[in-house]
């Protein structure tokens, strides 16, 4: 994460969620109408540091502010830990007072996981829910029950053939069978 290049134009600012650090990453020219929140991957690691050149990009593409997190890692916190700070953050955003905006969740790997895992929470709590989520190539199968995932692990190296994506596959045909607007996007390379 060390080579991604920040975005030019985008305004970091620091700021806590109770006990969360968190930042917001602000392209210049947005309002706050929508917002997205944005989960990094990694439960075991990964911050705002090594996440805030793909959450400033997900900013200008998106047009919106970006809310990211440092959500409590395992092994040090365990699981619900990581979904508690997530919680946190969107009803954070929800708090009356703010301004109304539309929420969006979006994560990578374990944060595509965590977003999802969120908004399943929040609608299970009654909660206010997001308007979208979007995950990048998300962990959902924490299992790891995939048959082909142990397949997978030995030929991916980071880049070319994705070891999760059977995770999104089967992500978008659940939500689609519970009546989800589900929409999956596979590259070339990615599933063979």
């Amino acid at each position: 994460m060390k080579i991604a290049r920040m975005p030019r134009h985008v305004a970091v600012q620091p700021i806590a969620i109770s006990d969360l650090p968190a930042e917001w990453l602000r392209p210049a020219g947005v309002n706050d109408d929508r917002v997205v929140l944005y989960l990094h991957g990694g439960y075991t690691m990964g911050s705002c540091n090594t996440h805030r050149a793909l959450g400033a990009r997900l900013a200008v593409v998106s047009r919106a502010p970006v809310l990211i997190v440092d959500y409590r890692l395992a092994p040090e916190h365990p699981f619900p830990a990581a979904v508690e700070d997530a919680l946190a953050a969107c009803r954070w955003l929800n708090e009356p007072g703010r301004p109304a905006h539309s929420l969006a969740l979006a994560g990578d790997s374990a944060g595509g996981g965590l977003s999802v895992a969120a908004a399943i929470a929040l609608r299970d709590q009654s909660d206010r829910l997001p308007a979208a989520t979007a995950c990048l190539s998300p962990w959902v199968d924490l299992a790891v029950k995939c048959e082909s995932m142990p397949t997978r692990a030995r030929a991916e190296r980071l880049i070319g053939r994705e070891v999760l994506v059977i995770d999104p596959v089967r992500l978008a045909g659940c939500g689609r069978q519970a009546g989800v607007d589900a929409a999956l996007q596979v590259w070339d390379g990615m599933d063979s």
